[in-house]
């Protein structure tokens, strides 16, 4: 009897990891499935990239005197009808935006040391310029500017001289 027994617990026991055997293979039998899971984190990065062009005509100016002066004989003076103005030969600067950012323009002239009597004046004196389109670097966001200069020159500064200084400051 007690071999039967001995006997009947060992085929239980192979019974039962029969049993497993044939769960756990059917287990791997067909298909399994398993969720896919994302999500989506910051981007690509833009750092601020700035690309300006300033364009400069050649800032020749040219003082002229004409017109004429009459000897008066009863004042021992002269009676001036004179006109005096400047003419320019490329008095224009264009700033274009080629950034990713809009850019702050603005334009100044400070008259050299011997010149003071010089004014210089702009027809834009500053200007917000938009950034670039994707894809349209001909629209780019642009000003013009003309500098237009007052006061007198003497007459002896007959080639051309330095008379001041333009800056263009972006920010």
């Amino acid at each position: 009897m007690k071999k039967m027994k001995k006997f009947a617990v060992v085929a239980l026991a192979l019974m039962l990891m029969a049993t497993q055997l044939v769960l756990a293979s059917a287990e791997g039998l067909g298909n399994r499935t398993q969720d896919v899971k994302a999500k989506y984190s910051g981007g690509a990065a833009e750092p601020e990239v700035y690309s300006v062009d300033v364009t400069w005509g050649k800032m020749e100016f040219t003082y002229s005197v004409g017109g004429t002066r009459t000897w008066n004989p009863a004042t021992h003076l002269y009676d001036e009808n004179v006109t005096a103005g400047w003419t320019e030969d490329g008095n224009g600067i264009t700033v274009v935006n080629h950034s990713n950012k809009s850019v702050n323009v603005a334009f100044s002239y400070e008259a050299a040391h011997d010149y003071s009597g010089i004014i210089g004046t702009f027809s834009t004196t500053s200007d917000t310029l938009f950034a670039g389109s994707v894809g349209d670097p001909d629209g780019a966001d642009k000003v013009t500017t003309n500098l237009t200069l007052s006061g007198a020159l003497a007459s002896s500064v007959t080639e051309f001289t330095k008379v001041g200084t333009i800056t263009v400051t972006l920010s």
